[in-house]
């Protein structure tokens, strides 16, 4: 597939949203880390939340959820988070019981795979517990020390709202909006309502001011600047920009003109470049506003150098001498720890209070929340996380705990069985317990690689297999209820794709970009695809059809002059002159007999099928010569082929919304193939066409699949070491012991 097309098919990608959230800007405090299992050892429950601020649980919240806590001595319970203690505060005296609760200040965790925080509460040592207890220090308000105005606070629209393997910016591939300009100026008015404006930011602050994130969605020939973006608020022009290509572009300005209540953004595209068409992505515009001192929702998180404050806008919840009062919580948070700020003043007055309190001065964060208004986190069991540390692992089988005894006959322990003896030990392990063990409990593909290091220099692991499908949108952003059985690492392969699947990354052990052991995925969705593949596993073991080999060619590619026959004829020629070898070359027998013949010989069983040509995620060749229609109705029942796809995209395993090639192929029952090589992402002709040549020659000299792939990628590597588009983008879906000779 050539750039331009690529590109143009990448346009109609989907897309996602993120929350508004009221955040800080970046403050480090000191904290203490310690190993996931050393903070885990006497775990108890884990605290889930999405929520930044003050959070409360009640004993009676974890005994409901499993975790009865009566009676325990409140000096030995202690809180993690990430690898680090979290200071807590226990409410209700020293012995845990009916009317305590416990307090600690959560942050936000937003990644692109999860946006929930995970807290584990332990009983710790005497000593981690109490130097990790939140503080309490009496507030002190000062006639002489004015109180500030205002506080920087941010508003943006962010909706996650589309999708792109092309974004530049590598921590995100989703964004908010698509603008696109044919022949003539466009613009899109963007709302954002602020409340509480101060008027002038009067309180001496620096940094109001508003971003718009925007990057290139074309890449166009030429040596001019591809895009030019201008940006008003309320009328007033405030900042412009011009950019080339598929890069980010951030154009900021101080904040002027902003109002309470909506305020228009209007982006526009004015076509002065010289090019016939611009498309910009717009992923975020954030403002960035000097507000008042006002609670929402009973609650107010800020941060400030100031010494006093007063926030108002709370409303009433107890009653002091029968006059309505506010019981209130406030917090702050500094490089000192976390304290408690006691002693502070509220007034009520017709319906509504406000609170006092005194600053230190210095770089703080503060939390004020009505004692009715505090995040509550949920409880959630922790799960049964097993030994996965000791004991040899040469094979390591990673699962989801769907695919772990299933229908009571523990499918994946009859597999581990039958490999022990030829592969040697073979262990299987739950995702949700490496998450536990290497992740701290956070949905992450990082405790999985984690893991694979630590077992493959502790276990003597020399063979991954992932047991689970993946999907992109892990915080459902699209709604289309599809899970992540097993999560993808991804990676930039070059040719501006930047969000690529690439599971050789959970066995780069070194950080190198080239794998060092073997690794395969069964992307599985249920119980019985996985039965289903075991049993086509089986069947392929046992054949009848060894030796065979169906080679399917592309047309020749008039554009690049790239003759895919060629790439055919040499890999028989070279490596497998010992095959029995079936011909369905377009350019010899034209599109639909290609076809039929691809049909007919997997149907009578085929030891190996291989493809040569450009292809998408479900297709064959830009003419269709094999969709995944085709791939799905084959009729070879007990005869499964394993099938290797040079070409693009066409083990793409992480859309929610689509089907490739490989699924396909494995997926639609006991027919078509046992497994499925190929490009999760845009590849080079010439660069698999190298590849191709590694791989075969390894495979017709009795190597497994996965060897074969990971030593041809090695070696490939040497000298070619930016070519990542085949070394991390060439994807195993099946298993990695398989031979084909």
């Amino acid at each position: 597939m050539n750039t331009f097309q690529s590109l143009f098919s990448l346009m109609s990608y989907r897309d996602s949203s993120a929350l508004n959230a009221l955040a800080f800007s970046t403050l480090t405090f000191s904290t203490l880390t310690f190993s996931s299992m050393a903070l885990s050892a006497n775990a108890l429950i884990n605290l889930k939340t999405t929520y930044a601020g003050i959070h409360e649980v009640s004993y009676e919240s974890l005994r409901n959820n499993g975790s009865d806590l009566a009676g325990i001595d409140t000096s030995e319970l202690s809180l993690a988070s990430q690898g680090h203690a979290v200071p807590i505060q226990v409410i209700g005296g020293p012995v845990f019981g009916a009317g305590s609760s416990i307090r600690f200040i959560a942050t936000q965790v937003d990644t692109l795979y999860t946006d929930t925080n995970v807290y584990t509460l332990s009983l710790g040592s005497g000593q981690l517990a109490t130097q990790f207890k939140i503080n309490e220090e009496a507030s002190t308000i000062s006639p002489r020390i004015p109180f500030a105005n205002s506080y920087l606070a941010f508003e943006s629209f962010a909706p996650q709202a589309n999708y792109s393997f092309t974004s530049p910016d590598v921590n995100d591939p989703w964004y908010a909006k698509r603008m696109v300009a044919v022949g003539q100026t466009m613009s899109e008015t963007i709302t954002i309502t602020l409340d509480e404006v101060a008027p002038g930011g009067n309180d001496g602050l620096t940094g109001a001011k508003m971003n718009v994130d925007v990057w290139g969605a074309t890449d166009l020939p030429g040596s001019g600047d591809d895009h030019h973006v201008k940006v008003a608020l309320n009328g007033q022009e405030l900042v412009s920009g011009k950019f080339d290509g598929l890069q980010a572009k951030q154009l900021s300005a101080p904040l002027s003109g902003a109002v309470t209540g909506a305020n228009q953004v209007k982006i526009t595209l004015p076509m002065d470049t010289g090019f016939a068409f611009d498309a910009v992505n717009v992923n975020k515009v954030e403002m960035i506003y000097p507000r008042r001192f006002m609670a929402k929702g009973n609650v107010l998180n800020f941060e400030s150098r100031k010494q006093q404050f007063r926030v108002q806008g709370f409303t009433p919840n107890a009653k002091q001498n029968g006059v309505e009062a506010l019981d209130v919580v406030v917090m702050r948070e500094d490089a000192n720890g976390v304290t408690e700020i006691t002693n502070v003043r509220s007034r009520c007055r017709r319906n509504t209070c406000r609170v006092e309190l005194g600053g230190t001065g210095q770089l703080a964060k503060y939390y004020v929340a009505a004692s009715d208004a505090l995040y509550s986190a949920e409880p959630s069991p922790l799960p049964l996380e097993g030994d996965i540390t000791s004991g040899n692992a040469k094979y390591l089988i990673i699962s989801h705990p769907d695919f772990i005894g299933l229908n009571g006959n523990n499918a994946l322990e009859a597999l581990a069985t039958e490999l022990q003896s030829e592969m040697g030990s073979v262990a299987i392990v739950d995702v949700e317990s490496i998450y536990a063990q290497f992740g701290h409990h956070l949905f992450d593909p990082q405790a999985i690689r984690k893991y694979i290091q630590y077992a493959h220099a502790n276990r003597g692991t020399d063979y991954v297999l992932l047991v689970g499908g993946d999907v992109y949108d892990y915080r459902q952003f699209e709604n289309q209820d599809a899970t992540s059985f097993i999560p993808s690492i991804y990676a930039a392969t070059g040719n501006n794709i930047t969000f690529a699947p690439a599971d050789a990354k959970y066995v780069d052990l070194d950080d190198d970009n080239v794998p060092d052991l073997p690794i395969a995925r069964l992307p599985v969705r249920t119980t019985s695809q996985l039965e289903t593949l075991l049993a086509k596993r089986n069947d392929y073991i046992n054949r009848d059809y060894a030796g065979t080999a169906l080679l399917v060619a592309d047309g020749y590619d008039q554009v690049q002059q790239y003759d895919f026959d060629d790439d055919a004829d040499e890999i028989e020629a070279d490596y497998l002159k010992n095959f029995q070898i079936h011909k369905a070359y377009v350019d010899e027998l034209g599109n639909s007999a290609a076809r039929q013949m691809v049909r007919d010989q997997i149907n009578q069983g085929t030891t190996l099928t291989a493809f040569f040509g450009h292809s998408s995620t479900n297709q064959w060749s830009f003419n269709g010569l094999f969709t995944g229609p085709d791939a799905a109705n084959l009729n070879n029942q007990g005869k499964p082929t394993i099938v290797t796809q040079w070409g693009c995209w066409n083990a793409y395993y992480v859309s929610p919304n689509e089907d490739s090639m490989g699924h396909r192929f494995m997926m639609e029952g006991n027919r078509g193939a046992v497994a499925v090589m190929g490009a999760s992402t845009l590849t080079s002709s010439n660069a698999e066409r190298q590849l191709a040549r590694r791989v075969f020659e390894r495979l017709a000299n009795g190597e497994r699949l996965g060897d074969a792939v990971t030593k041809a990628k090695q070696d490939y590597a040497q000298d070619n070491p930016s070519d990542l588009d085949v070394i991390l983008g060439w994807t195993v879906l099946g298993f990695p012991e398989l031979l084909i000779n």
